[in-house]
């Protein structure tokens, strides 16, 4: 426990923000996956009652699987676009951690007017920690990312095909 509150330690300050945006990272993918896994299950059976409501046609019926798209699915993509945010930030914080080190380095270098191991390890270390868990941060988010973005394009392969087996339905009724 030791090492890891010392490790802590020598990512300096950076490492708060970089924990907080990793338990959002962590928390919005699996919030998203719950809910998206919940929404595929759900929506061919509301999309199928609401798409042959009142016996339409197949231009009814494209236009009301399109209606369901822009309500239901398009809220996950947004989200997936936020997911996407937090992930590449990730990175990007821990570089500002890097930057932020070796300024504290070269300032402390040249206040003191000589170079000691000691001084210069101080801020090597918070400027490759941060970048370090910065990355280790984002690498999980964007698998998480990926996964959710492939459950998305199943939703929407799902009701491609619903779309597809109601309208030629509907045009079979049609022609009797």
């Amino acid at each position: 426990m030791s090492e890891i509150t010392a490790y802590w330690l020598a990512g300096g300050p950076l490492m708060i923000p970089l924990a907080a945006l990793c338990f959002f990272i962590w928390y919005w993918v699996v919030a998203l996956a719950r809910r998206l896994r919940e929404e595929r299950s759900a929506l061919p059976a509301r999309a199928e009652r609401y798409a042959c409501g009142g016996s339409p046609g197949p231009e009814t019926i494209r236009d009301r699987i399109l209606e369901i798209r822009l309500a239901e699915v398009s809220p996950f993509a947004r989200q997936l676009r936020v997911l996407r945010v937090l992930v590449v930030s990730a990175p990007l914080l821990g570089l500002l951690g890097t930057v932020k080190g070796m300024i504290t380095t070269f300032l402390l270098l040249s206040a003191r007017g000589t170079a000691s191991i000691e001084l210069i390890s101080t801020g090597i270390s918070e400027a490759l920690v941060t970048t370090q868990v910065g990355l280790v941060i984002a690498l999980p988010g964007l698998f998480g990312a990926y996964a959710i973005e492939r459950q998305l394009r199943d939703l929407h392969a799902s009701l491609d095909q619903l779309e597809s087996h109601l309208s030629a339905s509907a045009v079979g009724k049609t022609t009797r």
